[in-house]
């Protein structure tokens, strides 16, 4: 790692908003209204690119929301993901009638906090267009809370911060830090959020900038 390495720091808050119950008591949107019902389908149809029927680790290069999380969707093991699986991990995140999660990150570079750093998280295109955006901007102690916009939300989770669970791309900028753009408009960084995930309170990302 060179002297102008950037080490981001992903740590989850982990605490559910509205944990049991939708956003003001009502269903949870996640999973039922929210999730598109064709998104398994439409990830092998943009990633299965030798048509085999399940994606492995190289074809999911291009998404690598889930790639990150492929031993999560990988329910047999072996090492591909099919559109069951894709399925039932959405079927997972419905089972858990969660409508938002807090989500938190923080970005050091050079072992120190890095403030003005924004970070990104774009929902998988496969999800289809309910889930929503999230994004933040790192504080004096390198320290962002990651939610959706408020213009963003339904109309009965006003109020309420926080991002819908699934996979997302993780797109890290700096108005005067030049972030390679693997690490944003190409980005390489993917997380999942999911109530069941392991791991969220250490997920280190290091990235390597001029």
């Amino acid at each position: 790692m060179g002297t102008n390495a950037v080490r981001l720091l992903i740590l989850s808050a982990a605490a559910a908003v509205g944990a049991g119950a939708g956003c003001g008591g009502s269903p949870p949107r996640v999973g039922q209204a929210s999730i598109d019902p064709a998104a398994a389908r439409d990830a092998l149809s943009a990633y299965d690119a030798d048509g085999n029927g399940a994606l492995s680790a190289e074809e999911l290069k291009k998404c690598p929301g889930l790639l990150k999380s492929i031993s999560r969707f990988d329910a047999d093991g072996d090492g591909q993901v099919t559109a069951d699986e894709i399925a039932a991990r959405i079927g997972a995140w419905q089972r858990h009638k969660v409508a938002l999660m807090r989500f938190g990150c923080r970005v050091t570079a050079n072992g120190r906090p890095l403030a003005g750093a924004t970070v990104r998280l774009v929902p998988e295109k496969f999800l289809g267009d309910g889930l929503k955006p999230a994004s933040g901007v790192t504080q004096a102690n390198g320290f962002a809370s990651i939610a959706i916009s408020p213009d963003e939300l339904p109309a009965d989770c006003q109020g309420l911060s926080g991002v819908f669970p699934g996979v997302y791309r993780v797109e890290i900028t700096h108005p005067s830090r030049k972030i390679p753009a693997n690490y944003n408009v190409q980005t390489e960084l993917g997380q999942e959020i999911a109530l069941d995930t392991d791991g969220l309170a250490s997920v280190v990302f290091d990235v390597s900038a001029p």
